[in-house]
Parts: C-alpha cells; structure tokens; sequence
C-alpha cells in the first residue's frame, strides 16, 4: 500500500475545491443588481387580497352561482311539469307499462339534473380559473417591469409547494401591490 496520493486523486480534490469556489462566488460573490442574475418573489394571495380582488371575484363568483341555481330550479320545475302532465295522461290507475314509462322518466329526470348540476360546477370552476387568469395577466406586466428595473430575469409565485425558503429580501409583494394600485383604471379593476 501506498501512504501517498494519486495525480488523479489530487486532480480530484482541485477539480472539487474549484467547484465549490465558483459555487460559492456564483451564489454570494456577485452583484445581486447585475441584469439577469436575481429571482424576486411576488405573493400572488396577498396582492389579490391587497387589492380587494378577493371581494370582487366573489361577489362575481356568487352572481354566477345565483344565476346557475335559478337555471338549476327551472329545469327541476320543467322536469316536475313534465312528471305531473305523464300522471295527469296516465291517470290514477297506470296500467304496467304506464307504470314503467314514469319509472323510466324519473331515471331520465335524475340522469338530466345531475347533467345540469355537473355543467353549473363546471361554469363556476372555469370562471374560477377565468378570474385567477385575469388577475395573472393584469399582474405579470407589473412583476416583469419591477423584474427589469431590479435587473431580475425570473420572477416567481410564491407557493409553499415549490419555495423552500426564500431571502425576504426577494419578495415584490408590496411594490407590485403599489404598482397596481396606480394603475388601478389602466388594467380594468
């Protein structure tokens, strides 16, 4: 055995040391303000609550929703009309065969208000995601703007999902909400 290193032992150990330096300046050697070197945060939640689009967005949610369940009752009012003019037709004594069109009527009645009430979940969910859309298309031009003048190429959403732990000092939240708010009529709010 021998009590001495390899070239390509020592190779490795400077190969890994000059690794770790140019990690090490990449991550806090450099100017943060250079153009493309930083990521800033934005926390999307409280700029919609900053500017009262949560309040807005439900109201316009809750309209919908009103809309949606006066649909729902007229359809269940048309399949009840339609229901009682069948027992009205068949009369009080339905033969076997009337007795099964009703049966078959009510399955079709309960399959059509299913139908209905999936359509009206699937509106809400898609307005849901219409108004989220918006809100992000009014934002992004903000956040980009700010992501420039700070000499910043990303800018993200901050998620507990995907954001470890981030430097507060990342965060727009607050000038991205100021931002907005001055431009309050130029983006539709």
């Amino acid at each position: 055995m021998r009590n001495g290193r390899s070239a390509f032992e020592i190779l490795l150990v400077l190969i890994s040391v000059v690794a770790i330096v140019l990690f090490l300046y990449g991550t806090f050697g450099r100017d943060k303000s250079a153009a493309g070197n930083g990521i800033l945060v934005v926390d999307s939640h409280q700029v919609y609550k900053d500017l009262g689009r949560d309040l807005v967005d439900l109201q316009a949610r809750q309209q919908a929703k009103t809309q949606l369940e006066t649909q729902l009752k007229n359809v269940q009012a048309e399949i009840r009309e339609e229901m009682d003019a069948k027992k009205t037709e068949f009369g009080e004594n339905p033969t076997e065969e009337q007795v099964e069109i009703l049966t078959a009527m009510e399955r079709d009645a309960t399959v059509r208000m299913q139908g209905e009430i999936a359509k009206s979940q699937q509106s809400l969910t898609k307005l849901d995601m219409q108004l989220r859309q918006q809100f992000r298309n009014a934002m992004k031009p903000i956040a980009d703007k700010i992501a420039a003048e700070r000499g910043a190429s990303i800018v993200l959403i901050a998620s507990p999902e995907v954001i470890l732990s981030v430097d507060q000092s990342a965060f727009i939240t607050d000038t991205v909400v100021r931002a907005m708010q001055e431009q309050t009529s130029d983006v539709g709010f």
